[in-house]
Order: structure tokens, then sequence, then C-alpha cells
């Protein structure tokens, strides 16, 4: 049985089941994605154990690299001759030959 509470956001008010952020541990409501802020730790570990969890939509892009440092996929910005991970700025390893493609299709974008 899931757990299912009140929206306490203005404007939505609805009765559902609200889901996770396993990342920032924040519950969001599924009718109007507003924050939930009357939940407290012990439901938010329920939820958990349910299954109530947002899930994850990875967004693809063209040419993307995982970061080794945040765990991420996106297209790498490039600033001269180094690639740089969009999200965390670290600098990311790429080989020559990767690294012309991406200033190729970058330009023309």
């Amino acid at each position: 049985m899931a757990f299912r509470t009140f929206c306490n956001n203005k404007g939505c008010l609805k009765e559902m089941e609200p889901a996770l952020d396993k990342e920032t541990n924040q519950v969001f409501c599924t009718e109007c994605d507003g924050e939930i802020t009357t939940v407290d730790d012990f439901m938010k570990r329920q939820m958990v154990s349910l299954g109530q969890v947002r899930k994850v939509k990875i967004k693809k892009s063209p040419y993307s690299v995982s970061c080794p440092e945040c765990k991420k996929q996106g297209t790498p910005k490039l600033i001269g001759d180094a690639a740089f991970c969009l999200f965390c700025e670290h600098e990311l390893n790429l080989s020559g030959p990767f690294i012309q493609l991406l200033k190729s299709v970058l330009k023309k974008n």
C-alpha cells in the first residue's frame, strides 16, 4: 500500500502519492511538482522502501561523456584544447581526435 498525503502547496491541495528525490531527500507532489514540506524522516525512509522515488530522466545528448568526478553525463565544454565537465567543471581526459570532433560540432551549433 502506497503512502498518500495532501499537497501543502497553495493552489494544489490535492491528495496524491508523492515521490521522493533520493539525491536531495525532498518530497514532491505528483500533481503540481511542488515540494511538500510536511513529510518527516520516518516517512521518507518508508517511501524509499516502498519504491516511491522520483525516476531520474536521463537526457541523452550527442557526444556526451561521463564525468568520473560527479558521475553525470553531458556534452563537455571546451576551453582551448581542454575539455571540462558541464556540471562540475572537472577537466576531462579525452583523446585528441575526439576533442577535434567536438570543436567542429560545437562551432556549427
